[in-house]
């Protein structure tokens, strides 16, 4: 009988390894691909996480926290329409220099509500874009001020079972708004969240 010399005995037992490992992850791909991310009638999207960022033409500056929930509908394959609520906080230090009858201790807050668009790939990643009406304020203000516009910008990539997503993003707010007693000045930052998505 005629003896297998180690180059074929060698990459015979590799392949014998390797050939049943890769049948096993291609047909677990096949099986959870669809069930991962499989795009329903409806969404409900919650972003949050920390961000840094500046307001008033940045006389305010720092780190914060970013949020946001979008609540709607697909009407095809991959893209989704929704309500879109934004909110955030930056824990601001102030540029005393070029602040005028505004106190430099303060925080600033914003929240508004809008429409939005999102486009889902079938491996996860999604993007969305978000234009939203609402309010700013300083924290030591007594009310807030109605007249400020934002957009936010979301690149996200979620895993899941179901219709159970759950992932992070790199997200980014801008947008233009007033305090007392000041012209309207424009305040943005950028994020890194947990996004976690019902579908």
């Amino acid at each position: 009988m005629r003896r297998l010399s180690l180059r074929w005995v060698v990459p015979l037992v590799i392949g014998l390894l390797f050939i049943p490992t890769f049948v096993a992850a291609q047909t677990d791909s096949l099986e959870t691909t669809p069930e991962t991310h499989e795009h329903r009638g409806f969404i409900l999207r919650v972003t949050a996480g920390p961000s840094y960022g500046g307001a008033f033409d940045s006389n305010y500056s720092g780190p914060g926290m970013d949020g946001s929930l979008a609540v709607g509908g697909f009407f095809s394959r991959h893209f989704a329409i929704h309500l879109s609520v934004l909110g955030s906080a930056l824990f601001a230090h102030a540029d005393e220099a070029h602040l005028i009858d505004q106190d430099p201790d303060q925080n600033v807050y914003t929240l508004s509500g809008g429409v939005g668009v999102t486009y889902y790939r079938s491996s996860g990643v999604y993007g969305s874009f978000s234009y939203t009406a609402g309010a700013q304020k300083l924290s030591k203000e007594e009310s807030w001020d109605g007249d400020a516009t934002f957009a936010e910008l979301l690149l996200g990539k979620e895993w899941g079972q179901g219709g159970l997503g759950y992932g992070v993003a790199l997200g980014f707010i801008g947008g233009i708004g007033a305090a007392e007693n000041s012209d309207a000045q424009f305040s943005g930052g950028a994020s890194v969240r947990f996004s976690m998505t019902l579908r």
